[in-house]
Parts: C-alpha cells; structure tokens; sequence
C-alpha cells in the first residue's frame, strides 16, 4: 500500500466516512422526523419530539471526532482513538440498557439492538482504519 498512498487515504477515509455517514443519518432522522421514534422510545408525543430532537444534537456532537478523523486521518489519528473509545462505550452501555430491559418492551429492545449492531460494525471499521494507518506509517518510516 505504500506505492499508492492516495489510494490508502481513500480506504481510511473510505471506513471512517461510513461510520460518520450513519451517525449523522441517524441524527438528521431524530432532529426532522422526531415523530416517527415516539412509539419506539415509549415516550410521549408532548415533551417525546423534544427528546427525540435532543438525542440528534447529541448524535451530532459525539461526532466531531469522527469529523476530524475523516478530514485528515493521519494528522488528526488522536480523533480516531477517541472515536474508537466512544463506539466501544457505546457498545457495552447499549448491551448493558438491551440485558435490562424487560421482555415486554419489544420495540424499545429491537432499536436497542440496532445501535448495537450499527456500533460494532462501526468499531470494525474505525479499527480497520486504524490498522491500515499503522501499517502506511510504518511503511513509510520504514522507506524514508
């Protein structure tokens, strides 16, 4: 990979994109459309679209490391390490929230673990941007 460096900071960026990219869907969907969540979050509709809405603004800040990393990767790698901290803490918190939750909350489990899942592909991929940074940087070190 260290011939094609352009090539290699499309597949990082590639990787970190996707995760940002669905983050900020997800967040767009509860800032314009907080309606459709009401049942799923058992909330109600009065104070339910204020809630809804705020889970986007805090979908939106949780992503500014992931901004930084997609922008520049390598010069901003510390963004990326923290991205990967805060998918795993996503990770054992929704398990945690999914193994509370009582049986009957079906809907609530079924968004629970769509989270979840979404946070472990995303861990898969902020990691494998991850290796292929370590793997060009030391090629590169290793060449100069």
């Amino acid at each position: 990979m260290s011939r094609r460096p352009h090539l290699t900071h499309l597949i990082i960026r590639t990787l970190i994109g996707m995760v940002l990219f669905f983050n900020l869907t997800c967040a767009i969907q509860f800032l314009l459309f907080p309606l459709t969540y009401l049942g799923i979050f058992e909330i109600l509709k009065e104070n339910g679209t204020a809630v809804i809405r705020g889970y986007g603004i805090l979908f939106i800040m949780w992503n500014v490391p992931y901004l930084f990393a997609f922008i520049n990767p390598i010069r901003f790698i510390i963004s990326l390490y923290e991205a990967i901290i805060m998918q795993s803490i996503g990770i054992l918190g929704e398990g945690w929230i999914m193994n509370s939750l009582p049986q009957h909350v079906e809907q609530t489990k079924n968004m629970v673990s769509r989270f979840l899942y979404f946070d472990i592909f995303g861990l898969m991929a902020l990691f494998s941007a991850l290796i292929i940074i370590k793997n060009f940087t030391q090629t590169q070190l290793s060449t100069e």
